[in-house]
């Protein structure tokens, strides 16, 4: 396999993989597989780069000194002018590199994976050969998540077969347990309790006003977050374990320090600072404060100072 040529990097949009299609209209001199991102593959670089099929024979080459390899469960056979190779690449949770001549059943290829970010690639031995190239993946990706959070929204908005109650003083929000369980772990705990909160399935936040609460629960069916008051729910999250949404609302009051908030801000995520995700926003908080003498000095003003 000499004289490789031409060869191209291509772009796969989302993260959770792809699937790439190749259809050799003329010839079948072609490397399909992957490479990183910023990857040179020049004259053979696919012999050191990433993990690709040839097509002449469905042989494997690759990083490790995979040389014209054969993958168990393939059958070894050339690949005729139109007909496809579909090659599946998913990073999460285990990388997996997959092959198919029907886009149905995939072999997997053992590779072993170096690097995290990896694109589709293609090798042209001869100049005139042509190929059609269909991202499936990105597609698919989108389409699944957005048919999981319309599934997710319709679920929030429609309160049939609720099984539970959260109430916050005269308010009561309807709500599934499963949900509750899944989004938080002390929710979980509370309602496979023998206590009242098992019992009766209802779990009671009198210390927080019920838009914070409806904002909370929200969350934990959708992954939306809209709420005005972020230091509040952050006070929730933190009690309930919802560490996602703690990340959330602390990066949400980063991004609204004024003079007038900038002590309230700064006192609430300095008491939740031991939780590892305000642990991450908190030197910026003092990076911004600092680096603003007006803020600085609205937040040195809001100090108690306690005499004896």
């Amino acid at each position: 396999a000499g004289g490789w040529t031409n060869s191209a990097l291509l772009q796969a949009s989302g993260r959770g993989g792809f699937v790439m299609k190749v259809v050799a209209v003329r010839g079948i001199c072609i490397l399909a597989g992957i490479a990183t991102a910023d990857a040179h593959m020049s004259g053979e670089a696919f012999r050191k780069v990433g993990h690709h099929i040839y097509a002449q024979n469905l042989t494997w080459f690759g990083e490790g000194g995979i040389e014209n390899q054969t993958v168990v469960g393939l059958l070894q056979e050339l690949l005729a002018p139109g007909e496809e190779l579909h090659l599946r690449y998913v990073p999460k949770p285990q990388p997996e590199l997959s092959v198919s001549l029907d886009g149905k059943s995939f072999t997997p290829v053992p590779a072993e994976f170096n690097h995290a970010n990896y694109v589709p690639c293609v090798s042209l031995r001869n100049s005139d050969v042509s190929v059609q190239l269909e991202d499936l993946g990105a597609s698919q990706h989108d389409t699944s998540s957005e048919g999981r959070k319309l599934m997710q929204d319709r679920i929030w908005q429609d309160r049939r077969f609720t099984d539970c109650t959260v109430t916050c003083g005269s308010s009561e929000f309807r709500c599934h347990r499963a949900v509750l369980a899944k989004a938080s772990a002390v929710w979980r705990t509370a309602l496979e309790s023998s206590f009242r909160e098992g019992r009766d399935a209802k779990l009671r936040i009198d210390d927080a006003h019920p838009g914070v609460i409806e904002a909370v629960l929200k969350y934990a069916y959708t992954f939306e977050f809209e709420c005005d008051d972020a230091a509040a729910a952050l006070g929730l999250a933190h009690r309930y374990e919802m560490s996602s949404l703690v990340a959330l609302c602390a990066q949400q009051m980063l991004e609204v320090v004024t003079t007038e908030n900038a002590a309230k801000i700064a006192s609430t995520l300095n008491l939740y600072r031991e939780h590892q995700e305000v642990a991450k926003v908190w030197p910026k908080l003092k990076e911004i404060i600092g680096q603003d003498p007006s803020l600085m000095d609205a937040a040195m003003r809001q100090v108690k100072v306690w005499h004896d």
